[in-house]
């Protein structure tokens, strides 16, 4: 039986200790993905020019790719919950400047 409604704390050692509801653990789930592909995507990459096929850009690379998937075929909830509105203002923004920027 899942939860109707999960309490679960989404803090990690660099963030602020925030605990959402979440009204299924799928949201839940969804949530702590997006969060992980955002944390991704910002790693930093070694001096010098990247090789094409180092781990470190391909999953840099590939943790992008995924969220662009995730943003054009995002459901309902995704666009309407305020859990999810927040972790685009708390992730993903600062993901994109990140990567706009990086050389």
């Amino acid at each position: 039986r899942i939860p109707s409604q999960e309490s679960v704390d989404v803090a990690s050692e660099n963030d602020n200790s925030v605990t959402a509801k979440f009204t299924h653990v799928l949201h839940k789930d969804a949530f702590l993905v997006f969060r992980a592909l955002c944390k991704l995507s910002m790693k930093t990459l070694p001096e010098g020019t990247p090789d094409p096929k180092s781990h470190e850009l391909r999953s840099k690379i590939l943790s992008l790719h995924l969220l662009l998937s995730i943003l054009q075929n995002a459901g309902p909830v995704f666009r309407n919950n305020e859990m999810f509105i927040t972790a685009i203002k708390q992730y993903l923004c600062v993901a994109l400047s990140k990567n706009g920027v990086s050389s």
